[in-house]
């Protein structure tokens, strides 16, 4: 398969067969991959994952920063810090 840029977010991908699936530029936030077949997928630093459940029952989150503390959120919208909403992966 290849899902290239595509959003799966939310999706229940479980047991799916991805052998040698194209998941580059793809957002996998919130999917479930629970007894999912992950060999030599294709992947690359746009991909996303937060909160997913991979193949193993475990959660993996690749964001740069996550953000949970409502004050921190409110100092990057009114400017505190220098970089702002760049590089941000906002979910629940």
């Amino acid at each position: 398969a290849e899902l290239i840029n595509t959003n799966l977010t939310g999706a229940d991908l479980t047991g799916a067969d991805l052998t040698s699936a194209t998941l580059i530029s793809t957002k996998l936030i919130g999917c479930n991959l629970r007894d999912a077949n992950l060999t030599d997928i294709k992947i690359d630093e746009r991909t996303v994952f937060v909160s997913t459940v991979m193949p193993n029952g475990s959660i993996r989150t690749d964001s740069t920063e996550q953000i949970i503390d409502a004050q921190k959120l409110r100092q990057r919208f009114y400017g505190e810090w220098e970089d702002s909403f760049q590089g941000i992966i906002m979910h629940n």
